[in-house]
């Protein structure tokens, strides 16, 4: 991730597969973007803007978060759950 909130088209391809999105590639950076009715195509450049991130996270319902931490999508596709921060002992 760069410093203005950008991030490799291949994480985000990644996060969106994880999460169920299916992604087809098409010719000059195109992909088509499914998921139940919701059909996109869009323009993925190799680094994808924080603006365009918020979009696939309202149309997709992936959590935003996935994209800056792509640990936290693979443990919830491995577990089913997004993991939660431990609580502190007293």
């Amino acid at each position: 991730m760069s410093q203005d909130g950008e991030v490799s088209r291949n994480i985000v391809i990644d996060i969106l597969k994880t999460c169920g999105v299916s992604v087809s590639e098409q010719p000059k950076d195109s992909y088509v973007l499914e998921l139940g009715d919701v059909l996109e195509v869009i323009n993925l450049p190799q680094e994808v803007c924080r603006r365009r991130l918020h979009e696939l996270q309202r149309n997709f319902r992936v959590p935003i978060h996935f994209f800056y931490n792509p640990q936290m999508a693979s443990e919830k596709k491995r577990t089913g759950q997004t993991p939660l921060k431990k609580k502190a002992a007293n």
